[in-house]
């Protein structure tokens, strides 16, 4: 999945803090280091927010990733 796509180097704490905020059903927002299939890094502020039913049942996310220029 997408986590795969996360530096190595942060994986883990992206990987511990997305966990956390699907179960507490809440927004996930952090600055992190990608890298792609040829090795490139690059970063990129990812913005998701939770879709909860008015019963509180969690659906999904939708997600904005920004890369950051410079």
């Amino acid at each position: 999945g997408w986590i795969n796509t996360v530096d190595p180097d942060q994986r883990e704490w992206v990987q511990d803090a997305w966990k956390l905020a699907v179960e507490q059903k809440r927004e996930f927002s952090e600055r992190i280091t990608y890298r792609k299939p040829n090795g490139e890094t690059f970063q990129a502020d990812a913005f998701c927010h939770p879709i909860v039913t008015d019963c509180g049942e969690l659906r999904g996310y939708l997600a904005e990733i920004t890369p950051i220029n410079g």
